[in-house]
């Protein structure tokens, strides 16, 4: 989401953002919801594969 903050000068200024901008993309981000999606089989999943 913040791009590139150094390279070329056609990408050199992605990652620069003014103050309260990534504050407002985390509160969308963080306000998503999909109701009925279900994704404990991801969870049980990460865990198995943590324990080995």
């Amino acid at each position: 989401m913040l791009g590139h903050a150094s390279g070329s000068k056609v990408t050199g200024g992605y990652g620069v953002l003014p103050k309260g901008i990534l504050e407002k993309r985390v509160e969308l981000v963080n306000s998503i919801s999909f109701p009925g999606l279900m994704l404990d089989h991801l969870k049980a999943a990460k865990r198995a594969s943590e324990a080995e």
